[in-house]
């Protein structure tokens, strides 16, 4: 048949179809029967990224989508990808494939994920979409047997990386900027996140979608009655104590809240400051026990080495208030959770922060030691603007939750497969679009 100029040989089979061009190249295109039976959409997570990796940040939200997308039978086939044998009980609902290792010395992450996506092409194996739930991605993608290929990227950190550039991280920055026309959609958390996206990939804005995050049911009011207080002396917190939930990390400020905090200690004498969520750069974490110690806030200042699920919600609830001064965010999880358990916020007005915070936060400039402090002092000095703030975060928190979050990307799925619509429409949008 003749196309626009182009010629093309056309030859049917049961379930592949070869589009041979015949130009000064010859180039094969493949496209399989991939519905199942029941006419079911095939769908490929790729979740290494959830492996062992219990908490918060990108792998708890991955989690999150992950469950809340595989409940949905009726409509979706799910296979889950990904790189080691792990025991969860999320792989044992749906089918789940591992990618192998290969022999020395090409036991690369990249090269082993090529031999695999080349593998599973050449014996037949087609999926309508794979979505993978890690904002790295490696070069590899562009053999992903698949019609049509997600990246859940939330916004652009690995391009803007503050601190200590690996190999890797150059990888992933080439791969996002200079070869992702097989990223069909990338999905943002915040309209911060997809603007930058689209920035740094240098890509056009229709490509990438926004997909706010959720906050687990799990994340409520608790009473701190006796009980609770030695679950919190368990971990060495003592009331009354203001709360920070981020690793040790340049991007999450925590070098300006320690001075901040110093400030206000000669004036609140009993409180106690509590950075949770470890350590993580060996240097930056000396960087902050060193000022912490300048200071004389040994005592004062505790860093716990793990806090469990299941006792964080309890630890946001003790807390005076929460204080999440972060430079850069793609959406800022942690203010939600907070929110959930009825404690005010105080956070920067900077990245996506605002957004996810909207009106029930005190803001303030997370470059000025100065606002920080003055920010903090506002929440322990006012039970008006405390209690104002309680309100106005349980309504906040509750308009996110992880069962909205996975019906948006299953709207996402069926939306590649309607040629009609130009651009994905999202239903009722829960974060500001005044800036769109």
């Amino acid at each position: 048949t003749t196309t626009n100029s182009r010629r093309y040989v056309n030859v049917p089979q049961s379930d592949l179809t070869f589009f041979v061009k015949k130009n000064s190249r010859i180039e094969v295109v493949m496209f399989f029967k991939t519905r199942n039976q029941h006419g079911k959409l095939k769908i490929a997570l790729i979740t290494s990224v959830i492996d062992g990796r219990e908490g918060r940040g990108t792998a708890n939200a991955a989690r999150e989508i992950i469950v809340n997308l595989i409940s949905r039978t009726e409509e979706f086939e799910f296979t889950l990808i990904h790189h080691e044998p792990f025991e969860d009980p999320i792989y044992e609902r749906c089918r789940t494939l591992v990618i192998p290792h290969l022999p020395r010395p090409f036991d690369r992450m990249m090269f082993r994920e090529a031999v695999y996506w080349i593998k599973l092409l050449l014996r037949g194996e087609w999926f309508d979409v794979v979505h993978s739930l890690s904002p790295r991605t490696w070069p590899a993608y562009l053999c992903l047997p698949a019609s049509f290929i997600i990246i859940q990227a939330y916004e652009a950190g690995v391009m803007r990386n503050l601190h200590d550039l690996s190999g890797a991280d150059f990888i992933f920055r080439f791969t996002n900027r200079y070869l992702h026309w097989r990223m069909h959609r990338i999905i943002a958390t915040s309209m911060f996140g997809r603007q930058e996206i689209a920035e740094t990939f240098n890509i056009s804005m229709d490509r990438v979608l926004i997909l706010p995050l959720g906050v687990e049911t799990s994340f409520a009011p608790q009473e701190i009655h006796d009980d609770a207080l030695l679950r919190l002396r368990h971990y060495g917190i003592r009331r009354p104590y203001i709360l920070s939930v981020s690793r040790l990390d340049p991007h999450k400020n925590i070098i300006r809240l320690v001075e901040a905090f110093s400030r206000l200690a000669p004036d609140f004498p009993e409180l106690q400051l509590v950075l949770a969520g470890g350590a993580h750069l060996p240097s930056y974490t000396e960087k902050v026990i060193s000022l912490i110690k300048k200071h004389n806030l040994s005592e004062r200042i505790l860093i716990p080495t793990h806090i469990s699920s299941d006792d964080l919600p309890l630890v946001y609830s003790g807390a005076k208030c929460f204080v999440y001064p972060s430079l850069h965010e793609g959406f800022g999880l942690p203010i939600l959770e907070s929110m959930a358990c009825g404690t005010p916020v105080v956070t920067g007005n900077v990245t996506a922060s605002p957004e996810t915070a909207g009106e029930a936060a005190v803001l303030v400039d997370p470059y000025s030691i100065d606002e920080i402090a003055s920010g903090i002092r506002k929440l322990l000095t006012s039970n008006q603007l405390r209690d104002t703030l309680r309100n106005k975060g349980l309504v906040r928190a509750s308009q996110f939750n992880w069962i909205q979050t996975a019906a948006l990307c299953a709207s996402l799925y069926k939306s590649l497969f309607q040629p009609q619509q130009k651009h994905f429409k999202y239903p009722h949008a829960r974060i500001d679009d005044s800036r769109r």
